[in-house]
């Protein structure tokens, strides 16, 4: 597959709207930096405030698909909204931070 998460492949459809979401733990409050790459618009929240619009024209949009953020000491939410407009339906997320943060899918 193109994207190491396959909504595609994954759904067996084309087109619509998804939601991928994870817990980041993190040992401290620490500045971080996500990192996205998608073929289709992506919208990314971290603890309910969004902090990236992808293949997006408006003013808020960003043509870097990174996002410099703060994590919260212990649980942070993140959520990835993705649509499909025919350019692969998937995506992949990575976190750099100063210290090694965990994950945990939610279900």
């Amino acid at each position: 597959p193109k994207w190491p998460v396959d909504l595609r492949a994954s759904l067996h459809a084309r087109g619509g709207l998804a939601y991928a979401a994870s817990i980041v733990l993190s040992p401290r409050e620490q500045p971080a930096t996500l990192h996205f790459e998608s073929g289709d618009k992506l919208e990314a929240f971290l603890n309910e405030v969004k902090v990236l619009t992808l293949d997006d024209h408006s003013t808020h949009g960003s043509i870097e698909p990174r996002a410099t953020v703060v994590l919260r000491a212990g649980r942070n939410e993140l959520l990835i909204k993705l649509s499909d407009g025919g350019g692969g339906w998937g995506f992949h997320a990575s976190i750099d931070a100063e210290e090694a943060v965990t994950h945990q899918a939610l279900a």
